[in-house]
């Protein structure tokens, strides 16, 4: 099970890295037999690195025959609600929600399907949030939701199917031992101007 938020400061090991570590070990010792619980898997990095580790892992549980465990994904990355698309044995739960007068009420029952919103400046509120905030808050969320007309997007589709064998091909055939750092460095950048 993955759940928890600790910096191990001892170690010098972040949030991030300690996350990383135990989904490392459940992806690597559960069986058909196992039952993984992953929570916010990639909140502890930038959104796009979240959310492509996220969906990797995934596709990785469905894609492998002897990985193919019963998982309970909890996310905040509402693109993986796409994945039963493809994917016919993931589905889309969520928690029930009652909206009246711009408050919410947790039903505290789960329901099939995917939630149409976050409701994160919500929960800001009921925790007590200084309203400056939470109003400063909601004029960025809607700023952030606006689609920008004309902006040039660098972050690839998350829907596209890429070939990336032959990048990864040559990154394997990497003699790390025998390259300085300033020559890895070079050599990546080569590649991703390649892609």
């Amino acid at each position: 099970t993955r759940t928890g938020l600790t910096d191990d400061i001892h170690t010098g090991k972040s949030t991030f890295l300690i996350e990383m570590e135990e989904t490392s070990r459940i992806l690597s010792q559960s069986t058909n037999k196992s039952f993984a619980v992953l929570d916010e898997i990639g909140r502890g990095t930038s959104t796009y690195d979240g959310l492509s580790i996220a969906w990797s892992i995934l596709e990785y549980i469905n894609k492998k025959e002897d990985k193919k465990f019963r998982t309970l994904f909890a996310t905040h990355f509402h693109e993986l609600t796409k994945l039963p698309e493809t994917y016919s044995n993931i589905i889309n739960l969520q928690v029930a929600v009652h909206e009246e007068n711009n408050s919410i009420n947790f039903l505290h029952r789960i329901i099939e399907g995917s939630a149409e919103k976050s409701y994160g400046i919500n929960v800001a509120e009921i925790a007590g949030i200084p309203m400056e905030v939470l109003l400063k808050a909601k004029v960025l969320l809607s700023e952030f939701e606006t689609p920008k007309i004309n902006q040039t997007s660098i972050q690839p589709s998350l829907f596209q199917d890429t070939d990336y064998s032959e990048v990864i091909e040559k990154l394997k055939s990497m003699d790390l031992y025998n390259m300085t750092p300033i020559d890895v460095v070079n050599y990546i950048n080569d590649l991703r101007k390649s892609i």
